[in-house]
């Protein structure tokens, strides 16, 4: 890690709301270039952001760190990431929490459709799915300073806030199936996101705290993948909903909260997150090539 360990919620909460405030301008800057200039432009100037990016991460000085055990590459270092995870139940509980919220992979589709089919501004669908898109990012922005606000130290506070944060989003979408308009359709999606992002940096946060330096980036990895695989499945089953059984784009937005709120009723104070004193962390058994 480069910043102290009691400094991990502060840093997670920076970055989150970073990429966050990038977000909300960016789709909202996109929406309105698209609806004056058409897609192209905004194709254009979507592309030329990367080179700002590429300068600001060329210029990045990371301080040196202490050498250890180099992780292999490929297929056998992400199973060494599973297998660490396997021989500490904690840790997969913690890298779980990032895919159950990516159920939203579908909910992030309907916004598309909302913006262009429901909520469209002044005629014009790209405007819709600009302040729609925009108002997530808001959201995350908002939750990621209410973390670094409520969690007085590093972990602990934050477990208890997974499952009320994964009940507080659920309800979030399950009422913009029920929207009258578009602003009070944005305003779901930045309280969805808002508990959406608490949910992200406690993940993170839990993870650097109980993961040791030499399996990190391998079990970063293994969670990475499984929020990939559950979003394109969620994400692959909205569209066939809407396009193959016509199913009522408000109708499914109410089933992605549904989904938000049973997990968040499941977990219930968070107890689950907590490492078994008597067991403690394990290193990972061998694993077959």
């Amino acid at each position: 890690m480069i910043v102290p360990r009691e400094q991990l919620v502060a840093a997670n909460a920076v970055s989150t709301g970073t990429w966050s405030a990038m977000l909300a301008i960016g789709a909202s800057l996109g929406g309105l270039v698209a609806a004056v200039f058409g897609r192209d432009a905004a194709f254009l100037l979507n592309s030329a952001s990367f080179f700002t990016s590429a300068f600001f991460i060329w210029r990045m000085r990371i301080p040196p760190r202490s050498p250890h055990h180099r992780a292999e590459a490929g297929w056998r270092g992400l199973m060494d990431g599973v297998a660490y995870m396997r021989a500490n139940r904690h840790v997969a509980r913690v890298a779980f929490i990032k895919g159950g919220w990516a159920v939203v992979g579908g909910a992030l589709l309907l916004l598309a459709v909302f913006g262009n089919e429901i909520f469209r501004m002044g005629g014009s669908g790209d405007a819709g799915i600009g302040v729609l898109y925009g108002a997530r990012g808001v959201g995350a922005a908002v939750g990621s300073l209410a973390v670094a606000l409520v969690a007085r130290r590093a972990g602990g506070e934050l477990r208890r806030w997974i499952g009320p944060s994964y009940i507080a989003a659920g309800l979030a979408y399950a009422t913009l199936g029920f929207a009258p308009s578009i602003w009070i359709a944005a305003l779901t999606v930045v309280v969805a996101h808002s508990f959406g992002s608490v949910l992200w940096v406690a993940s993170n946060v839990l993870l650097q705290l109980h993961v040791p330096d030499e399996f990190r980036g391998r079990v970063f990895a293994a969670e990475l993948i499984g929020l990939a695989l559950v979003q394109s499945l969620c994400t692959y089953l909205t569209a066939f909903a809407l396009d193959t059984l016509d199913a009522p784009p408000r109708m499914l937005a109410a089933a992605v909260g549904a989904a938000l709120l049973a997990q968040g009723l499941a977990l219930g104070d968070g107890s689950v997150f907590h490492r078994n004193p008597q067991v403690g962390d394990r290193p990972p058994g061998p694993v077959a090539p």
